[in-house]
């Protein structure tokens, strides 16, 4: 079943982000700030996001603003959530399903971000997206850092993989390496370490 909704006006939305979710919103928050550094400049980019949890709402919240977005989701509920507090797409539908994507305009996309708690279906995902559209640049939450050493093999052809766990694990080194600071961030594979006070 597919099912798509156009954008509604934008609302005020208030910061709902608890410890529970700290995990979910540090990947989401790590994807979109990782794109939005290396994009910031393009004036506007169509951005399909697969999932509507934790992640994928974080990653909409980050994003809807200067970008077009296209939200896939099962859960009719979750996307309904979604379209009321943001302006964006929705589709009811599986995102690693060749047929809804393309009918939603995978061709066109700039950018798929599969941000589902199933590791398989975002792979799937990006792989499909690749197949349908070389240019689309691909970007995975994974949950099982082996995917990430695969990746990292040449052995994925999807273009980044975020793993929650990883990230999790660097932003508590870095808190812990530096208790003081307000921010830290890592660049050139861990020979750098840039923080804010």
């Amino acid at each position: 079943r597919l099912i798509t909704t156009t954008p509604r006006p934008k609302k005020a939305v208030p910061s709902t982000a608890t410890q529970a979710n700290a995990t979910s919103d540090l990947t989401g928050a790590t994807i979109a700030k990782g794109f939005a550094n290396g994009r910031s400049n393009l004036p506007h980019v169509k951005i399909f996001v697969i999932g509507a949890g934790h992640v994928g709402t974080t990653i909409v919240q980050a994003l809807h603003d200067e970008h077009e977005l296209t939200v896939f989701e099962l859960d009719e509920e979750r996307l309904a959530a979604i379209s009321q507090r943001y302006d964006v797409h929705t589709v009811e539908g599986n995102g690693a399903s060749r047929r809804v994507l393309s009918a939603a305009g995978i061709k066109d996309a700039d950018l798929l971000i599969a941000s589902t708690s199933r590791d398989e279906s975002n792979i799937v995902s990006a792989m499909i997206s690749k197949a349908c559209s070389s240019r689309t640049t691909t970007i995975v939450r994974t949950t099982n850092p082996e995917y990430l050493e695969v990746w990292r093999e040449g052995q994925l052809d999807v273009d980044f993989i975020v793993s929650s766990e990883v990230e999790t694990a660097y932003a508590i080194s870095r808190t812990i390496g530096v208790p003081a600071a307000r921010q830290t961030d890592v660049f050139a594979e861990g020979q750098v370490q840039m923080v804010e006070f």
